[in-house]
């Protein structure tokens, strides 16, 4: 009895210590940051070019811009997802620069070589900031596509809550941060611990975006069951475009890219705009 008590008592004390390292140190487990600028000629033939968008705190980001081939076609605010930098998601986006759409693919404080540190407060800064920029460069609102990617769907869904955005693409979203965390770390009570919620779920039904939201059946990052949860809470117009085979980072595979167009050209652009 007594080696099984102190069993139990080292299983608590490392239990207790496994509880307070995921409080403390949560956002270097939670934001996978990359130090490494990257050049936009080395991952893209496009002509993307180096921009700066300015947060309200005072911090200089890096982005990408692409300009619109016309003047009627979408404009993506692309938010990305955790880990590495810019330049992985260049072949993501290489089907809508082709189709003529713009794109400012912003890197978040703390990624691509970028200052400061990230969190949920500061990502929905990085964010409004990026959104702003656009507008400065007069591209017109109702152009304005939040484009969501993994970890950037908890933004894209502030952004449009607070009334940004024609349109809303998520790919591979998530409810809430916190749901996610539990799939990952399912012996911690991860709604208590994570205090960076996302709460996407929270905001989506009421939003009047339409919205599109595509998702792998065997995603083992953001469980599919997240995203078709989000999706029953979102409001019409909204199309849940589902890949049976698709993980996580591999959509354009299975005709991701196709279904974003079509979407936006029902929605955003009308196929009158293709022509001008």
């Amino acid at each position: 009895m007594l080696v099984v008590g102190w069993l139990v008592l080292g299983l608590v004390i490392l239990y207790g210590a496994m509880f307070s390292y995921l409080w403390w140190f949560q956002r270097n487990l939670i934001y996978r940051t990359d130090p490494v600028r990257p050049i936009p000629t080395d991952y893209t033939t496009h002509g993307l070019k180096e921009v700066t968008v300015r947060t309200a705190d005072g911090l200089d980001l890096l982005a990408w811009w692409f300009p619109p081939k016309r003047s009627e076609a979408p404009v993506f605010l692309y938010l990305h997802g955790n880990a590495g930098n810019l330049g992985y998601r260049a072949e993501k986006i290489g089907t809508y620069l082709s189709e003529g759409f713009g794109v400012l693919l912003l890197a978040w404080r703390g990624y691509s070589g970028n200052q400061g540190f990230p969190s949920e407060n500061g990502l929905y800064e990085d964010g409004r900031a990026a959104y702003s920029w656009l507008k400065s460069q007069k591209i017109k609102e109702e152009k304005i596509v939040l484009y969501g990617e993994s970890l950037g769907t908890g933004i894209a869904v502030q952004l449009a809550y607070q009334g940004m955005g024609t349109a809303l693409i998520l790919e591979t979203p998530f409810s809430s941060l916190p749901e996610a965390a539990q799939a990952h770390y399912p012996f911690f009570p991860a709604n208590w611990i994570v205090r960076d919620k996302f709460d996407s779920l929270l905001k989506i039904g009421t939003l009047e975006q339409p919205i599109l939201i595509g998702h792998g059946k065997n995603d083992y990052v953001i469980p599919f069951r997240l995203a078709a949860k989000l999706f029953n809470a979102a409001t019409e117009p909204k199309k849940f475009s589902v890949y049976e085979e698709a993980g996580h980072n591999n959509l354009a595979e299975f005709g991701w890219p196709s279904e974003v167009i079509n979407f936006l050209n029902d929605h955003v652009s009308g196929p009158q705009d293709r022509n001008k």
